[in-house]
């Protein structure tokens, strides 16, 4: 078992690596290179989930099991020992994917004109892959202490993923403070989005700025009552006060439609049922669980872009469609973004094509 261990990541770590270092020269020299860098970095979770899925069948868990046992005996067979197996499985990931990130950073600072540190990113990517494993870790280990032979399993289930939700919404600010280059705004940039946010009608509780980003980035995170404005600063020297005014309405207007909700919350639905059906171990169960949740997708997704819609028309009451139009074509460009109309596969999408609601705030207007 070792040996196949050892193998496997010495495959990943001889192949995935020089294979990103190529595509990221590849993507430097495209004309959208922005854009294809940043599908080699989402790309990633597949190289991780890879690697999960394969050091799990090689029994790294196991390894991570017995290595406590021989510690703590009588912890192996308890949540704690599920706990240590599925860590083990998750580092061993995280160790792989760690070499190619890395060989995406040359590429990236040349399109990105930055010059990345090396040891700031191996910290940065330390705290965030080892609390991601730990999540992770726990979350798998308490589904695989649930009775699945009983019929308190759903009703089990469903109380995880709600507990999940909100433990993830109320904590998720202060871990993306942790996690991030995030400061407090300074007198100024109070004195400037302060009159901004009131005009939007956007309530929030605490406003960021975030340093470790080159990108136009305005992110809204934590429940009600209790949200956080996470704001780069290229976004502040980028954008002008009509500008930043229209991204902030359009959040609100987000809020309001619960187009967050729709968009993510909803296949929380599909994966819970998945699991349970999974669990009763019934082959016709599973196809049908999973037949029906990409069934179900479709009016999810549709009910998603319709409340995107919504949100525009309100971001365009507020600042006016022109200048909400003229806000999105300004930061496709600067980000270097396609404003496509998109095809038939937008369907299968939360958000309608970035080119089809500029087209429809014009025509509104």
């Amino acid at each position: 078992m070792a040996i196949a261990i050892v193998t496997a990541a010495v495959v990943f770590v001889a192949v995935c690596p020089p294979a990103y270092w190529i595509a990221a020269r590849a993507a430097a020299r495209r004309r959208r290179a922005r854009r294809w860098i940043h599908r080699l970095a989402v790309s990633l979770w597949g190289v991780a989930a890879l690697a999960f899925v394969t050091f799990s069948l090689l029994g790294i868990g196991d390894l991570g099991r017995s290595s406590l046992g021989a510690v703590l005996p009588s912890l192996e067979e308890s949540l704690v020992g599920d706990v240590a197996a599925f860590g083990a499985i998750s580092l061993a990931s995280l160790g792989v994917t760690v070499p190619s990130y890395l060989a995406l950073l040359p590429a990236t600072d040349r399109i990105l004109e930055t010059d990345v540190s090396i040891r700031d990113e191996l910290v940065w990517l330390g705290q965030f892959g080892l609390t991601i494993a730990a999540l992770i870790s726990f979350a798998l280990a308490v589904l695989f202490q649930l009775p699945f032979s009983d019929g308190r399993t759903f009703s089990a289930l469903l109380l995880l993923a709600l507990l999940t939700v909100v433990v993830f919404e109320i904590g998720f600010p202060q871990l993306t403070r942790t996690l991030r280059d995030a400061r407090s705004v300074t007198d100024a940039e109070a004195d400037r989005l302060t009159p901004l946010l009131e005009h939007a009608a956007f309530d929030t509780t605490d406003v960021c700025v975030v340093e470790d980003t080159d990108d136009i980035e305005v992110r809204i995170v934590g429940p009600p009552g209790r949200r956080h404005l996470f704001v780069s600063a290229t976004t502040l020297e980028t954008l002008e006060d009509d500008a930043l005014e229209a991204l902030f309405a359009l959040h609100t207007g987000r809020i309001r439609t619960y187009h967050v909700g729709m968009s993510s919350y909803a296949l929380l639905g599909f994966v819970v049922a998945g699991v349970v059906a999974l669990g009763w171990g019934n082959t016709a169960t599973v196809s049908a669980v999973i037949f029906l949740g990409l069934v179900a997708s479709l009016p999810v997704q549709w009910a998603a872009r319709r409340a995107l819609y919504r949100a525009d028309a309100y971001a365009g009451t507020v600042v006016g469609r022109d200048v909400l139009a003229r806000t999105f074509v300004r930061v496709a460009d600067e980000q270097d973004l396609e404003l496509s109309r998109g095809k038939f596969w937008y369907l299968l999408r939360a958000r309608p094509p970035l080119g089809r609601r500029i087209d429809r705030l014009r025509n509104d207007a």
